[in-house]
């Protein structure tokens, strides 16, 4: 099973673990940006010992700021633009990898991979997702996977 890939099928169980993996790397993904744009900003303030984490943070900051070549400066990369396009890149494999699940899905009950448009409705989300997972996909092969028995 490719799960990049937009074709082929997948069962409920299958697309329950594919979900709860990306659900776990989402939250994990959210929770690290969070935590590292607050200690980059220097508003959390826990103290640890003699430093505290806002404290470490400027050192940190100072001593990346230290090794900086002059040609990444001059050329405007920075490594928190470079951090935060990691995180939009990961963030669109895993939308890429949750959209792709949710076609094969869609293809299992025999359905067009199309449908996961409907999830751009406010709230309809979650109703796909439970219809996704509950409802039984089809035994015999079909115009989405023809080699299924």
């Amino acid at each position: 099973m490719n799960i990049l890939s937009f074709q082929g099928r997948i069962n409920r169980l299958q697309f329950l673990v594919v979900s709860l993996i990306l659900a776990v790397a989402t939250i994990t993904l959210f929770a690290a940006l969070i935590g590292l744009a607050l200690l980059a900003h220097g508003v959390v303030t826990h103290s640890s010992g003699d430093t505290t984490v806002a404290q470490f943070t400027q050192d940190i900051q100072q001593h990346h700021s230290a090794h900086y070549s002059a040609s990444s400066v001059q050329a405007g990369v920075a490594p928190s633009g470079i951090l935060a396009l990691a995180f939009v890149v990961l963030g669109l494999v895993l939308t890429w990898i949750g959209f792709a699940a949710q076609v094969k899905r869609f293809h299992d009950m025999g359905q067009s991979g199309w449908l996961t448009l409907l999830n751009l409705f406010p709230g309809a989300g979650l109703i796909i997702w439970l219809v996704l997972v509950l409802a039984a996909g089809q035994s015999s092969p079909n115009a989405y996977d023809p080699m299924r028995a």
